[in-house]
C-alpha cells in the first residue's frame, strides 16, 4: 500500500502546534510503516532532510514529492500531482484537503479545532473565512477525520454537520520526554523564573 502524506507543514520556520503535530505524527508513522509493509510518499513544497524525523538516512520504503507551486499549493499543486499519480489512500494531518482530489481517492484529514468560531477576532475576517470554508469542505470531503478532542469532534458534528459516525478522536501524543530529565533544581527555577506551582 502506499500511503500519500502532506508534509507541507513540516518545512516551515513558523513552528506551532499543527507543525509539530505533523513532524512528530510522520516521524511516528515510518517505523510503523515499515513493520506493516507499507510505502510511504512525503508531498512537500521543499526537500526535507531524514533528520526532520530523527533518522540518519531515509529509509527505502519512504520517498518524498517536492511540489512546487508558489500559490495555492494545496489546490493546485498537490492536486495535479495526486491526478498524475494517486496513492492508495491520502492523510492530510493539516485541515486542507485539495479541492478537488482524484475521484474515487481515500482521504483520511485531521482538524485540530474551530477555535475560530469560538474567538473570531483572532482571525482577520479572511482567513476567518477560509478557515470556515476549507474545515467544512475537508471534513465533507475526506473518508475519515481525526480530531484532536472530544470537544473539536462534537463542534463539526454540531456546527457543520459531520457525521459522528466518521469521527475518530485521537488525542495528539506527548512529546519525548529530555534526556536527561532536569533536575529538582532545574525544575524549582523554572518554577520561580515563570511563577509557576506544582504541580506545573
Amino acid at each position: 500500500m502506499l500511503i500519500g502524506i502532506d508534509a507541507s507543514r513540516v518545512h516551515t520556520s513558523a513552528r506551532t502546534g499543527t507543525e509539530t503535530y505533523s513532524r512528530e505524527l510522520i516521524a511516528h508513522l515510518i517505523p510503523l510503516a515499515a513493520r506493516e509493509g507499507a510505502r510511504l510518499v512525503l508531498y512537500t513544497r521543499a526537500p526535507l532532510t531524514p533528520h526532520t524525523f530523527g533518522l540518519d538516512a531515509w529509509p527505502p520504503h519512504v520517498t518524498q514529492e517536492v511540489i512546487r507551486a508558489p500559490r495555492l499549493w494545496t489546490h493546485v499543486g498537490l492536486a495535479a500531482h495526486l491526478r498524475r499519480h494517486p496513492p492508495d489512500v491520502l492523510f492530510i494531518p493539516a485541515h486542507v484537503v485539495p479541492l478537488r482530489p482524484p475521484p474515487g481517492l481515500p482521504i483520511a484529514v485531521t482538524v485540530h479545532d474551530l477555535g475560530y468560531e469560538y474567538f473570531p477576532e483572532t482571525h482577520p475576517w479572511r482567513q476567518r473565512a477560509y478557515l470556515r470554508w476549507s474545515t467544512q469542505h475537508s471534513a465533507r470531503r475526506a473518508d475519515l477525520v481525526f480530531a484532536d478532542s472530544e470537544a473539536t469532534a462534537r463542534d463539526l458534528n454540531h456546527l457543520y454537520h459531520i457525521p459522528r459516525e466518521k469521527i475518530i478522536v485521537a488525542y495528539p501524543g506527548p512529546p519525548a520526554l529530555p534526556d536527561p530529565l532536569p533536575t529538582p533544581e532545574e525544575v524549582r527555577a523554572t518554577q520561580a523564573r515563570y511563577g509557576l506551582a506544582p504541580p506545573y
